[in-house]
């Protein structure tokens, strides 16, 4: 079937079927695959993968610590106020 031959099916339709029908339509876009929704070029998903690949070879050697590790970390050398939370003292957290 081709788009045209879609285009004229769907004039015809009542309103109520157009109604379930782009509603239909709605749903099948926010889960229909994205090949690279980034447009992203193979040489920066290859720089992406790498870095990740050290993210983790760092994490496994121990060269990197939780988030809320260096936050309680922060908060003691600074001398920051306990009673607020991390997302308030350190708003990327």
């Amino acid at each position: 079937m081709s788009v045209q031959e879609i285009e004229a099916a769907i004039t015809l339709l009542p309103p109520a079927d157009l109604a379930d029908l782009a509603h239909w339509f709605q749903q099948f876009q926010a889960h229909a695959p994205v090949s690279d929704p980034d447009n992203l070029t193979e040489e920066q998903v290859t720089q992406i993968r790498a870095g990740i690949g050290r993210g983790l070879e760092d994490c496994e050697a121990g060269h990197a610590r939780p988030a809320a590790e260096w936050a309680a970390q922060l908060r003691h050398e600074l001398h920051l106020p306990t009673h607020l939370p991390d997302t308030d003292l350190f708003p990327r957290f």
